[in-house]
């Protein structure tokens, strides 16, 4: 079985190594002709905001909970049926990491004030970035199709 990493590369489950199931909810925003995107661990590709639902969350908890821990925005409304859901087998080998995710992506409809105090430290950028100057090769492989899914419907 193969695993996707970030900058798209597959890779083969070392033995020894067990993979796990994880869902996680991520938030799309759109502002102005421009999509909130966030940067982590000095990494130089774009992901969408979001992450893993924690032991006794739903997926729009875990949004909410990870949006603002990523942006410093409180999420006041969004779309609560998906916009994509997406299942993937993803690994971070670096940190011998290999999940069977089920993603689930959300419209960020409206963002509360930006408290930049709660921003998790391994956010490294977070920007407004226009959707034309939005490539597959500046963003993760895994949020890519959900991302230009996103752009295509906000143009119409």
């Amino acid at each position: 079985m193969s695993f996707l990493d970030r900058h798209g590369q597959l890779h083969q489950l070392p033995d020894g190594v067990e993979s796990r199931e994880r869902e996680a909810a991520y938030g799309l925003c759109a502002r102005d002709g421009k999509l909130l995107l966030i940067s982590q661990n000095n990494n130089t590709l774009w992901e969408v905001p979001g992450g893993g639902v924690d032991p006794g969350e739903d997926f729009h908890g875990a949004l909410k909970r990870e949006y603002e821990e990523e942006t410093g925005y409180d999420v006041v409304c969004f779309d609560k049926k998906p916009f994509v859901q997406k299942r993937m087998d993803l690994c971070a080998p670096g940190d011998g990491i290999y999940v069977h995710a089920v993603m689930m992506y959300y419209v960020v409809e409206e963002l509360g004030v930006c408290n930049k105090d709660l921003i998790d430290p391994v956010i490294t950028d977070i920007e407004w970035l226009p959707f034309g100057d939005i490539t597959e090769e500046m963003c993760t492989r895994f949020h890519y199709p959900a991302i230009s899914e996103f752009i295509r419907s906000e143009k119409g």
